[in-house]
């Protein structure tokens, strides 16, 4: 097998890709003819491809409003709870060297 350029590989490459490209328009022009629904065929095929692969936007704005209303009532838990927790304390290392010395130096 030929490892250059002109490889058999790059050829069936372009075919795949030409045949991706081709099949989707296919698709989905075979599926208006079939609905009957006429209003998308004034718009270009990328635009008609992005619209069939992407969320629709009610679906994605339904999602945010389950969000910022889990996150709203995650927050006023948090608020409710907040005084009830211990409140952060530092750490004293070595205390009886440092108690030792301070002790010893009053005397």
């Amino acid at each position: 097998m030929d490892t250059g350029f002109n490889s058999r590989l790059w050829l069936l490459a372009l075919f795949g890709l030409v045949g991706g490209l081709v099949a989707p328009r296919l698709s989905l022009k075979e599926n208006q003819a079939g609905t009957g629904s006429g209003d998308n065929s004034d718009k270009p095929y990328l635009t008609e491809l992005l619209e069939a692969w992407s969320t629709p936007s009610e679906q994605t704005r339904e999602s945010n409003q389950e969000h910022l209303d889990l996150s709203i009532k995650k927050a006023e838990s948090q608020l409710m709870i907040q005084d009830a927790q211990k409140p952060a304390a530092h750490r004293i290392r070595f205390l009886p060297y440092v108690s030792s010395r301070v002790f010893a130096s009053l005397y």
